[in-house]
């Protein structure tokens, strides 16, 4: 999981109505933080089940405090596991919400929210949950309320293959403006991020004059190592970038996808396109009525 300072980390499982079930809390510190839970979560169903929605989410404990929402699963449903119980063996499923507020900024709380309940709407990627989802009939010594089970065994992860993560990263139009802090009258300088899972390729940072930046870079890093299954992979992500490379940059906009939908398996370059961004919502930090920018 990538979460700045470290995390007390449980995951949180809701379905038909029932008490939800939460894995044991696991305390890790550090920026890219890895734990693991050998655990079953157990609901008991009753046939024909009107439920279909199966919940799952990651949560932050806080001792004196709400605990935090970190990130929301995609959905699953019990009628999808229990007709094709294959497809829902040992995968990664990839955690998505908003930036963490690690500089104690004022974020739009709403935006936030709704990143953290809807990844599909998200701008960050979080994370990652190995786990397996089934469907059992005629269980012997079972509870008929939801409980949990420690598992005897270590859950295998799923085949991984090697990629390069290549990306060229020309110019961009109409780019916001901020002012500079360090020189007085003009624009903040600006880069580009591009992102798949913890694997980061970052361009200098250039001028901005009258919305025009000129990046002309040829981005590369090998070893990128993904699930076979490229459904499982994490999104890539492209932020336009205002400030000092590292922590302290703020990502102002961006844009987001599928791994799958980027793999090159004709060994020719790619045909030069423009990117439309969109502003990071949570973080705010355009005016009303600024547009984005394009990347090409």
């Amino acid at each position: 999981m990538v979460r700045q300072g470290g995390i007390d980390a449980y995951v949180k499982v809701q379905f038909a109505g029932e008490k939800p079930l939460t894995t044991r809390t696991v305390s890790t510190k550090g920026s890219d933080v890895e734990f693991q839970q050998v655990r079953e979560l157990w609901f008991p169903v009753l046939l024909p089940c009107m439920s279909n929605v199966i919940k799952i989410n990651v949560w932050d404990w806080d001792r004196g405090s709400d605990d935090e929402l970190v990130a929301t699963l995609r959905p699953y449903y019990f009628n999808q596991v229990k007709d094709h119980p294959t497809l829902f063996q040992h995968f990664w499923s990839n955690l998505y919400g908003a930036p963490e507020d690690s500089r104690l900024l004022q974020f739009n709380s709403k935006n936030k929210a709704d990143m953290n309940t809807r990844p599909d709407t998200a701008s960050t990627y979080r994370g990652r949950v190995l786990l397996s989802l089934r469907v059992e009939s005629n269980v012997k010594n079972t509870l008929e309320i939801p409980h949990t089970r420690n598992l005897l065994s270590k859950t295998p992860s799923p085949p991984t293959q090697n990629f390069t993560l290549r990306a060229f990263i020309l110019s961009g139009t109409e780019i916001p403006a901020f002012s500079s802090k360090m020189r007085f009258g003009q624009n903040s300088r600006m880069s580009v991020r591009v992102c798949c899972g913890s694997t980061t390729l970052w361009t200098a940072r250039v001028d901005n004059v009258k919305g025009l930046c000129q990046w002309n870079e040829y981005l590369e890093s090998a070893n990128l190592l993904l699930p076979s299954d490229l459904s499982q992979a994490p999104d890539v992500f492209v932020y336009l970038v205002h400030g000092a490379v590292g922590p302290v940059a703020s990502n102002i906009c961006y844009a987001r996808y599928k791994a799958a939908d980027l793999i090159n398996t004709t060994g020719e370059l790619p045909p030069v396109k423009w990117v439309s961004l969109v502003e990071d919502d949570v973080l705010d930090n355009l005016a009303d009525a600024t547009y984005t920018g394009n990347v090409l």
